[in-house]
């Protein structure tokens, strides 16, 4: 009885022995995972969940699919067994600290996690079967080494080799070399020996290996500031970090020689450097005729007077004025030695204008300037271009541009007109004109009068028209109109409005019209603006009329018909929202096309196998194309009824767990799209509402609203 219960105790005993286990080295965060489907993977808590993907060694998929999965209290496991042979499990990344792996006949294994797990992270772990009886040779055992610097930048190497995330799992035993670096801070190196027990953290603040650098220039400020050759800035300077070390200053400025020293910085401290410069010019100061302009070397410096600095040397100095002579001037300046010049003013050049005139005693202007009355001899006239304008009361002013040369006489005779050339007009040709009771032609009559009054009268049978008028020396052109009926005067708000009598169009706004005597239709227009007005022309009318164009009624702006366009947005059951636009013509029955899509075009890109095949991850999208065209047709006012066809496709693609899209037919509508709706075309405005439907399977709602013209 004994031995059976020794046997027995044997077998559980054996069976107790755990023949799996975490590989060794295998567990690792996955650098660059992502995890797109975020909202799926929360706890019962709403806390983020980890993914840790499982593979195994010597194990089979039906038994890899026996593992059952416990941790802390508060950790909650979800599991997932992938075609490739990896088992997905998803873990409370807050709460789990090791996890525990069990099969019910190879046994159970505990993993404590090297370091805490993050929320929507990824991690890959190797589980290997080591069956009952097979005992490897030797177990290499590994502790953790961790390396910590103060520096987020700093990069840790372990060995020679750079470890991004500053921890190595490494053998018990043996010893490492470890370096820190890290730009603007000295390197940190050493090494250890890996010990049974608790991970290895080796924690170093890191030495400063910069400091900064205050630079400023004497006597003055503004100076450019070069170090090593490179230029930083002005002064007054101050640097960022810079490296510990030792460097060339250069400071350079306009009228100052350029100054360099070299300067030290150290760790953590500010080194102030101060440069002094010497100068490098002369204060000049230079005074002349107050209109006359100063020139250095070709530059100019300023009117009348002028002072600054500039360079010791040799210079040339100019005094310049129009029409005078110039003045030049050699200078050649000491450093510490100032100079202040007067410059007497730049002599003129002239010439001579003999002016006379018929008749006599015309007033000369020369560019506005009165120089009295001809005949004269005008002397000392500056050369140059003049206006030359000669005047006499009862003749017409005479206007030319003149020359005046050096030392040369400019003779001259005028003569002023005493009349001028003017047109006499009535609302008929062949009427007879008398200018101060003497017959000169007839209408229309271009003729010569002398400047004052005049009376003219018209002659049509028994009827005639008179008129007392003014030629003016002032006027470019004198046209004068004599009227058998009333002259009417028809203005507007706006100049250049067109003016239509009885549905002739007579000129424009603002004109005097002779206007026959009875009654006439009048009408002004504006493009589309217009006022029409019936009147009674007598002789004891009003002699004006003033019109204000207005905008025509809709139901005419809509008669002569519209082109329109809009800007749809659309939305349908599905649901699923799509813009697009609409354009068209219509008068009393019209066209229109219309175009609508949401942009997404992943239906064109699925893969060519069904849903039920592959496994979805609950994500989709839709691709909605729709183009129809029809008729539109007035209602009545403003409102138009529209009809159309066309063809249109609404696609929903789910998304699959490999990231690619496949098409889900029960959601999916393709062929006929039939359209009605209304549209109100207003002036220039036009909205639109139409129902779209394809295949009566999908119904939408489209709304659009945009601007209408004739």
């Amino acid at each position: 009885m004994k031995k059976v219960l020794l046997v027995i105790f044997a077998l559980i005993s054996l069976n107790a022995f755990s023949q799996i286990s975490v590989k060794e080295g295998s567990f690792r965060k996955i650098e660059g995972y992502v995890m797109l489907d975020k909202n799926e993977h929360l706890d019962d808590n709403d806390n983020p969940m980890a993914l840790i993907k499982i593979t195994t060694e010597n194990i089979s998929a039906e038994e890899r699919a026996r593992f059952r999965y416990n941790g802390n209290m508060e950790t909650y496991f979800d599991v997932h067994q992938q075609e490739d042979g990896q088992t997905y499990l998803y873990i409370s990344a807050e709460a789990a600290t090791f996890i525990e792996i069990i099969h019910p006949d190879y046994g159970k294994t505990e993993y404590t996690f090297p370091f805490d797990l993050c929320g929507y992270c990824g991690y890959e772990m190797v589980v290997q079967y080591v069956p009952l009886g097979i005992t490897p040779i030797s177990i290499q055992q590994n502790n953790y080494l961790t390396i910590i610097a103060d520096q987020p930048n700093a990069s840790i190497y372990i060995d020679g080799q750079y470890v991004s995330d500053g921890f190595k799992s490494l053998a018990i035993g043996t010893t490492h070399a470890w370096k820190i670096e890290c730009d603007m801070y000295h390197t940190e190196s050493g090494s250890v020996t890996i010990t049974d027990g608790e991970p290895i953290t080796i924690e170093k603040q890191l030495r400063l290996a910069y400091g900064f650098i205050n630079i400023t220039s004497k006597p003055e400020s503004g100076a450019v500031v070069f170090i090593d050759n490179k230029k930083v800035g002005t002064t007054p300077y101050q640097s960022d970090k810079m490296a510990s070390g030792t460097y060339k200053v250069r400071v350079v400025k306009d009228m100052y020689k350029t100054t360099e020293q070299t300067f030290t910085i150290t760790d953590g401290n500010t080194t102030n450097a101060v440069l002094e410069m010497n100068a490098n010019f002369v204060n000049l100061a230079v005074e002349t005729d107050a209109a006359s302009d100063i020139y250095i070397d070709g530059q100019y410096k300023g009117k009348g007077k002028w002072n600054g600095r500039i360079s010791d040397g040799a210079h040339f100095l100019e005094v310049k004025k129009d029409n005078h002579r110039t003045i030049s001037k050699n200078l050649n300046l000491v450093l510490g030695k100032d100079e202040n010049l007067k410059i007497e003013a730049p002599n003129a050049i002239t010439g001579f204008l003999d002016i006379s005139s018929i008749p006599i005693k015309a007033n000369i202007y020369l560019n506005g300037k009165h120089y009295g009355t001809t005949p004269r001899v005008i002397s000392d006239l500056l050369i140059g271009n003049y206006t030359l304008k000669l005047e006499k009361e009862g003749c017409a002013s005479v206007t030319k541009n003149i020359t005046i040369e050096e030392n040369q006489t400019l003779t001259m005779k005028e003569q002023l007109p005493t009349g001028k050339e003017v047109t006499i007009k009535t609302d008929k040709t062949g009427d007879k004109i008398y200018v101060d009771g003497n017959y000169v032609g007839t209408t229309p009559l271009t003729t010569n009068l002398s400047y004052g009054s005049h009376n003219l009268k018209a002659e049509r049978g028994a009827q005639t028209a008179t008129k007392t008028v003014e030629v003016k020396t002032t006027s470019v052109k004198d046209e004068f109109v004599l009227a058998f009926g009333k002259m009417v005067k028809i203005a507007s708000d706006k100049i250049g409005d067109d003016i239509y009598v009885d549905g002739k169009k007579v000129g424009k706004t603002s004109m005097d019209i002779d206007m026959p005597l009875g009654k006439h239709e009048l009408e002004v227009r504006r493009g589309k603006l217009y006022e029409t007005r019936t009147v009674q022309i007598s002789k004891n009318s009003t002699s004006s009329y003033y019109f204000v164009p207005k905008k025509e009624p809709l139901e005419k702006y809509l008669s002569r018909g519209v082109n329109f366009i809009t800007l749809n947005a659309a939305y349908s059951v599905a649901p699923q929202t799509s813009f697009g636009f609409s354009f068209g013509s219509v008068k009393k029955v019209g066209w229109f096309v219309s175009a609508m899509s949401n942009f997404d075009f992943t239906g064109f890109n699925t893969i060519d196998k069904s849903y039920e095949e592959v496994i979805l991850t609950g994500n989709a999208k839709d691709t909605r194309i729709s183009v129809t065209g029809g008729v539109i047709a007035k209602i009545g006012g403003p409102v138009y009824f529209k009809a159309g066809a066309g063809c249109g496709m609404i696609i929903r693609c789910c998304e699959t767990i490999a990231g690619d899209y496949v098409e889900y037919t029960p959601n999916t509508y393709k062929g006929v799209d039939l359209t009605a709706g209304l549209q109100l075309n207003l002036r220039n405005l036009t909205i639109g509402i139409d129902a779209v439907t394809t295949n009566f399977q999908m119904m939408e709602i489209k709304l659009g609203i945009g601007f209408n013209w004739n």
